[in-house]
């Protein structure tokens, strides 16, 4: 089964951050489209 894992994704546009620390686990047939 493949999956798609992000860990601790951190986004900054300039000295705003948008995402800090953001980790997510994606299975296969969880998302269809």
């Amino acid at each position: 089964m493949m999956s798609i894992v992000i860990e601790n994704l951190t986004k900054s546009y300039g000295s705003q951050k948008a995402l800090d620390g953001v980790s997510l686990e994606i299975k296969s047939g969880q998302i269809t489209g």
